[in-house]
């Protein structure tokens, strides 16, 4: 019986990139911008012991989906051919070499031809594979396989003779859309697109780590309205990501409509600063990662932080705002005005909001700790609660045995959903009782469903986030 997953998708394709010679990152840079505006995602990559012939360099190994709607033969042959560009040169079995590029799945295919078997045979077994696979696409069930990539990654683990680390060094790829491709890859950054109302004016690329808001010569991002405090908020870079922190003003500093002392950003976020709506758009890698798989991000693990750090679950009713930016002034935010000070040193003295303080941090650091495992997080009284999945079942209802005892009672419907792990980071919902009332995405839960990261569960009047961790 296979385990709950996602099916491929209709122009879904993946391959697998190795190399273990010269400049490795190098390869397997070439190698994906040989594949052009097809590449629709790629992994992290990881430093892999090799296999069969032991006495050679360690391999760097990644995986990307390539938008494919032709053959799987058409893809090998595609692939030879960027090996060929790229001085490959086939000498001895499972040697050394400039570049490795294997077909690993092609839709739904499962086919045997001269030279190639469609999904590739060696799967299951090899960690070079399932370590940024599984990462990138945990949900994903490769046709013929018995386990999402998640379990199978899970189950590799004891393998002999496959040891793996990671590889810290981003790819030198640049933006994406300089290949015509749909996202970026390592270069690209941040960008917040200014609206007055929903009328956008301009574009703002974030290269620095802190832009200050507010009106007057004191900041750099200067909104010229009395509702806009002379120090209004800032944008702060911490990690690879954006937090917006209000900076005492008298108007208050809105995210998604929502009052905000402070709020790591994601993706699409809104930020109200009086009339004016800051349009977050996160660097292109991360949108496409957050839809791929949204894992190993510090800003999805951190999300629901209790105490200071707020977030909003996303509103079915986005709103009409536009999304075709083209042609819009743009400038870079360090030459806003390059004379004013950063906020971290203009304000030094400044406690009221920031992130630094040892509590806050204290707090911070205590909610990451429950976000690299699996979880639930809920908003109870204006409050986010997170709840640890610690055992493999997990159930939410009105009794005092239940892991999350709601508010009240209930004649019928008691229990109102379980949340059972089948494999390592791999989960499915079950409604309760009959009489419970419970939607997942929106729609109403029948019997059980499987879990995608992200997914939001409704029940009791409250709404659940379930996360995988990191």
């Amino acid at each position: 019986m296979t385990a709950p997953g996602r099916p491929p998708e209709a122009d879904e394709a993946w391959i697998g990139l190795g190399t273990n010679l010269g400049d490795r990152a190098a390869h397997l840079t070439a190698a994906l911008k040989a594949f052009g505006t097809s590449v629709v995602v790629v992994s992290k990559v990881v430093e892999t012991e090799p296999w069969g012939i032991r006495d050679q360099p360690w391999f760097l190994n990644a995986v990307a989906r390539i938008r494919w709607t032709r053959g799987a033969d058409a893809l090998l042959r595609r692939c030879l051919e960027i090996e060929k560009q790229l001085g490959r040169h086939r000498e001895q079995k499972n040697g050394p070499r400039v570049i490795d590029l294997d077909v690993l799945m092609v839709r739904d295919l499962e086919l045997e031809l001269p030279g190639l078997r469609v999904p590739h045979p060696g799967i299951a077994e090899r960690r070079s594979v399932l370590e940024p696979w599984a990462a990138v696409a945990p949900d994903l069930l490769v046709p013929g396989l018995d386990a999402p990539l998640a379990v199978l990654r899970a189950r590799a683990e004891t393998l002999p003779d496959q040891g793996t680390r990671p590889w810290l060094a981003p790819l030198p790829l640049g933006p994406l859309g300089a290949l015509g491709g749909p996202g970026t890859i390592g270069g690209d950054m941040a960008r917040i697109v200014v609206l007055f109302g929903k009328k956008p004016e301009r574009i703002i690329d974030l290269d620095v780590e802190e832009l200050s808001i507010g009106r007057g010569t004191d900041v750099m991002l200067d909104l010229d309205n009395d509702l806009i405090s002379r120090t209004h908020c800032q944008l702060r870079l911490v990690g690879d990501g954006y937090v917006v922190e209000d900076l005492r003003s008298k108007t208050g500093t809105y995210v998604n409509k929502e009052r905000v002392t402070a709020h790591i950003l994601n993706d699409g976020d809104r930020i109200g600063v009086g009339p004016w709506t800051l349009l977050y758009q996160a660097p292109r890698v991360a949108q496409s990662a957050q839809k791929e798989a949204d894992l190993d991000d510090f800003w999805a693990a951190a999300a629901a932080d209790s105490g200071m750090i707020e977030t909003v679950l996303p509103e079915e009713d986005t709103g009409e705002i536009q999304t075709d930016f083209a042609g819009l002034p743009r400038a870079a935010a360090s030459m806003l005005r390059p004379d004013v000070p950063s906020p971290g040193e203009s304000m030094v003295d400044y406690k009221g909001t920031m992130l630094a303080s040892a509590d806050e941090m204290d707090r911070i650091r205590k909610s990451l700790e429950v976000s690299q495992e699996p979880h639930l997080t809920v908003r109870v009284n204006g409050r986010v609660e997170k709840l640890k999945l610690e055992d493999v079942t997990f159930e939410v209802g009105y009794f005092d045995d239940a892991d999350y005892r709601l508010p009240g009672n209930k004649l019928f419907g008691k229990s109102q959903f379980l949340l059972r792990e089948l494999g390592e980071g791999v989960w499915q919902v079950e409604r309760g009782s009959f009489f419970a009332k419970v939607k997942v995405g929106g729609k109403p839960l029948k019997s059980v469903k499987p879990l995608k990261n992200g997914a939001v569960i409704a029940a009791a009047g409250l709404k659940f986030r379930f996360k995988t961790g990191a």
